[in-house]
């Protein structure tokens, strides 16, 4: 073999040499702008890496929010997971006309819609404010769906009768509203921008001592309706509804102090109350005034 030929088949091995290694589809530490990779180097979280989840499996993860919800990765998980709305406790409220005439519970003034028919005091005085139906949860932000509102449509107020020795019977959530901000990683639609959501989230009423209270008048009207109130059609827990109508006439007022514990289905933050039946009720009495 010629010299020529020698140096030239050592060039040749040289060059499969200098192009083996790392090729340039693997690339090691690349995401991407909406995940970080699912096999090398760490994740690169899009928009600045609050917004989107880090690598699935290879090196270290931004936490925060996938486009899914909530992002597995570092604390991002537990933070999120503080504005995920509690589940409801299983607690009644039993309202009761001990009087010798029918009582009426409602608005006093005509309203959009139904209005609770009691109320609860926690032991600071302050209201508990039930979760708004109208409102913005932060789960729907968490969710990347983000709600709120309701249509411009008022819904005609309404009044329920209780005749004489009648009782209703309410079940009772024993949430609370909660309103916050919600941190921008948390928020997995993004339609925020560069700001944060203002939300609210339904907490668990914790056990404790709590007021309840309701009042009633001793007539009703349909506030000048031409349609009138209607017939008043029976509810499932008992006594009747009207129909765009307001209360009126003499008050009467219901109030109790009751030690809320998992007696009445009341367990908290802690965990669901075990019952083998149903919890004890809170009652509120309207009484005779003789």
């Amino acid at each position: 073999m010629s010299f020529r030929l020698m140096f030239g088949c050592l060039l040749a091995l040289v060059g499969v040499c200098a192009c083996g290694g790392v090729s340039k589809f693997d690339r090691p530490g690349l995401g991407n702008d909406t995940a970080g990779s699912n096999s090398g180097g760490a994740g690169n979280a899009g928009r600045g890496g609050d917004a989107r989840a880090g690598s699935a499996s290879g090196g270290q993860s931004a936490g925060g929010v996938g486009a899914g919800g909530v992002g597995a990765g570092g604390d991002g998980a537990a933070t999120c997971a503080k504005f995920v709305d509690a589940a409801p406790q299983s607690a009644l409220v039993v309202i009761v006309n001990d009087t010798l005439a029918p009582i009426y519970i409602g608005p006093r003034m005509q309203t959009c819609g139904p209005l609770p028919l009691f109320g609860v005091r926690d032991a600071s005085n302050a209201v508990v404010v039930e979760p708004d139906s109208c409102g913005s949860p932060c789960q729907s932000w968490l969710a990347g769906e983000p709600i709120g509102g309701c249509n411009s449509i008022c819904l005609p107020s309404e009044v329920t009768k209780l005749a004489a020795g009648e009782r209703i019977t309410i079940p009772w959530s024993a949430l609370y509203r909660f309103d916050t901000q919600l941190p921008r990683a948390c928020d997995a639609s993004q339609l925020a921008g560069e700001g944060v959501p203002s939300c609210s989230v339904a907490k668990r009423v914790e056990p404790g001592s709590y007021s309840f209270y309701a009042a009633a008048g001793s007539e009703y009207a349909c506030d000048d309706n031409p349609a009138g109130c209607g017939e008043c059609v029976p509810g499932a827990k008992g006594g009747c509804v009207l129909r765009n109508a307001i209360v009126t006439g003499a008050d009467h007022n219901a109030q109790m102090l009751v030690q809320l514990d998992p007696g009445y289905g009341i367990s908290g933050s802690a965990g669901n109350a075990n019952m083998s039946g149903e919890p004890l009720p809170v009652e509120l009495v309207f009484r005779r005034t003789f």
